[in-house]
């Protein structure tokens, strides 16, 4: 994908940079030629790189001459690195890729004590995902339209960083129900229906400035000169992120997966799994969704209240967009006015603005009235002046 592609091209230079022998220098660089022939995306090369890198210069030998004793010592520095759980599975998952192809497709048995999957306690809890209302405070600390878009958007669809990064304009259909946006991922294109997120993007295609180009990009580096507008790239929406998460005062370790994780678990109230699967661009049968509408509870809690003779109505969402009932523009949800035409989007709304308008309105009446008395005072006194 594009945001990633020239990354992946100065990693493959970079592999010329590091402390190692030319033998693994060459083999790293083949096994990426292998991954790409395997239809791995540039994000999943760039993970493979980076771990690959570090790998290689923690130890003294070719990849060929290491030893399961060395693999071990290697795991083991790798667990005590105080790095995240994440980074410690990408770092074990890329040696055991590795040497696999290394020996053929066959796993080696130097690294079948290599464990990757994810411990329990590891795992994201409830409490640690993003809701509603962080995601209207990162929008609301976010500094331009771009970025408000880009939270609303990763929020919305729950789209992987790579589908929405290399979004361009053509990908991109309003209609009368919000937009839907065509994204392209692990298991090829997909028309994602986007609601929550419309008035965020339209704020910002108004702004950009090759909105009339279909094949520009969504998202772009604003110091770019403005003849060259280029991809928006993966380090930069993910520090913008951390940015804006640390201004809003958000004390979760926020990533652009974050948000996929989180609506997912959002989802799984509402969609079943055959739609999960295609919303969020799994292949049908994938155990994906049923680890999120574990973690959303879905169904466990009413039943288990019903069982218990408590009977409740279901929570409705807690931020809904509104469609503007004179222009009929959707507008995202703390919206107080159309921005596209100004109306009031709300009775309540429009009633505080009135009970606001009512002193004024006296008070502007009053004053009308003391001048308008004044003047004919005047004036009359004019005219008996003239008189005499």
């Amino acid at each position: 994908m594009a945001i990633y592609k020239l990354n992946v091209q100065k990693r493959i230079a970079s592999i010329d940079e590091i402390q190692t022998s030319d033998a693994n220098k060459r083999m790293i660089r083949d096994f990426v030629d292998c991954c790409y022939t395997e239809g791995l995306t540039d994000h999943r090369a760039l993970k493979y790189l980076s771990s690959l890198k570090q790998i290689a210069q923690s130890i003294d030998c070719d990849f060929t001459e290491v030893t399961e004793k060395e693999l071990k010592k290697l795991v083991s520095e790798i667990e005590r690195s105080g790095k995240s759980e994440w980074t410690k599975h990408d770092y074990k998952v890329a040696l055991k890729k590795f040497f696999k192809w290394m020996y053929g497709g066959e796993e080696h048995p130097a690294t079948k004590f290599i464990k990757t999957t994810m411990r329990r306690k590891c795992k994201k809890l409830p409490d640690d995902l993003l809701t509603e209302d962080d995601i209207l405070k990162l929008i609301n600390e976010a500094t331009n339209s771009r970025d408000k878009a880009i939270i609303a958007l990763l929020w919305d669809i729950g789209a992987r960083i790579g589908e929405i990064g290399s979004l361009k304009i053509k990908h991109i259909k309003f209609d009368e129900h919000g937009a839907i946006v065509v994204v392209d991922g692990k298991t090829g294109p997909r028309r994602v229906r986007a609601v929550w997120s419309v008035g965020y993007l339209m704020n910002w295609l108004e702004e950009h400035p090759s909105a009339n180009d279909p094949n520009a990009p969504l998202w772009f580096n604003f110091s770019q000169r403005q003849n060259s507008i280029e991809t928006l790239r993966y380090e930069a929406i993910t520090m913008q992120i951390k940015r804006t998460t640390k201004r809003a005062g958000i004390n979760k370790k926020i990533t652009p997966h974050l948000f996929r994780h989180s609506r997912a678990t959002f989802m799984a109230n509402h969609l079943t799994e055959a739609q999960m699967n295609e919303y969020f661009g799994w292949v049908q049968g994938s155990d994906m969704p049923s680890v999120y509408v574990h973690l959303s509870g879905r169904d466990v809690d009413q039943a288990v209240l019903k069982a218990n003779g408590i009977e409740i109505q279901e929570e409705e969402e807690k931020q809904k967009t509104t469609t503007c009932p004179r222009c009929k523009i959707i507008n995202t949800p703390n919206n107080m006015f159309c921005f596209r035409c100004g109306a009031v989007l709300n009775l309540k709304t429009a009633v505080e603005l009135e009970e606001q308008a009512k002193p004024l309105d006296e008070n502007l009446n009053a004053l009308l009235e003391s001048k308008i008395n004044e003047l004919v005072e005047a004036r009359v006194n004019e005219m008996l002046s003239k008189m005499r």
